[in-house]
């Protein structure tokens, strides 16, 4: 999972906190993507990130699309605050043992399959400025806790996967506990080189025993994330991913297809596409998942 912005502020990524902390309420609200205008949304957000940085080219739709997105076990989470749209991210369930990402460390994640580990892969946050009056990394956090119970509690996942440049490991490695699974690899970007990306994984099996002897051990609840990502709100995001899922199941995937085709038309994202030939005909007829009960 990269962390786009359409504004990066000098000296890296810094954790801020709301007065009441992370274990506070915010006014950042996590849902997923359950209708047509959802996804358009999510488009259009990651179209207004990713177009000024060069790593799309020029839509007149004004949206980006990857042909990942659009398969029925793949998650796209959106982020307001206030009521308005701020940030996307998808979330990706190991398919036959292909992930996005699959093309570059191959023989790691061919080897989680061997071993039984189903792994998801976290795709990149890309984040409007608007973002950062709700706080950037407060952002970032509320959305990993939905990804993280979803993948742990709804498709029983033993890990998280994601793909970070060296700027970003840190914060994963030190706040999320993630480690590395393989050597850091360069990527390509419509002639844009991307270097140093590293492959992580966190271990679900683990993490919650991980992050209660890490961070349990402190009081305020600024620094207990802990209890944010494990303890904090279980029934409420348990009752809103099944609503929105239950929504979700609804949705007019031939709609949807008519909607991101002429968008994949001349998208040739290395890191989403990979080394498929996935075509959304293909991708859309798959079988969707069948969700647990067990949040």
């Amino acid at each position: 999972m990269y962390l786009a912005r359409t504004r990066r502020k000098k000296g890296g990524t810094k954790m801020s906190v709301s007065e009441d902390g992370f274990v506070g309420r915010s006014e950042v609200e996590v849902r997923i993507a359950a209708t047509i205008d959802d996804y358009a949304t999510a488009f259009r957000i990651a179209y207004d990130v990713y177009h000024p940085k060069g790593f799309t080219a020029f839509s007149p739709y004004g949206m980006r699309a990857t042909v990942y997105q659009l398969h029925p076990s793949a998650l796209i989470l959106l982020a307001y605050h206030k009521g308005n749209p701020i940030a996307t991210l998808s979330l990706y369930e190991e398919n036959g043992g292909k992930l996005p990402s699959a093309s570059g460390w191959p023989g790691e994640l061919a080897d989680f399959q061997r071993r039984g580990i189903k792994a998801f892969e976290l795709g990149t946050l890309m984040s409007l400025p608007d973002a950062q009056e709700a706080g950037g990394s407060r952002v970032c956090l509320e959305m990993f806790r939905v990804a993280w119970r979803y993948a742990r509690c709804l498709r029983n996942a033993d890990a998280l996967c994601a793909f970070v440049q060296a700027h970003h490991e840190a914060f994963y490695t030190k706040i999320f506990r993630f480690r590395r699974f393989g050597e850091p690899r360069n990527y390509e970007w419509n002639g844009l080189q991307i270097a140093g990306v590293a492959p992580l994984i966190m271990d679900l099996n683990g993490a919650e025993e991980e992050f209660r002897q890490r961070y349990n051990r402190y009081e305020e609840s600024a620094r207990n994330l802990y209890r944010f990502f494990v303890i904090d709100r279980q029934k409420e995001i348990a009752d809103m991913l099944i609503a929105d899922l239950r929504k979700r199941d609804q949705l007019d995937w031939n709609q949807l297809q008519a909607l991101a085709a002429p968008l994949l038309q001349s998208e040739t994202d290395e890191s989403d596409t990979a080394d498929e030939e996935e075509t959304v005909e293909n991708v859309l007829t798959m079988e969707q998942p069948v969700y647990a009960n067990a949040l």
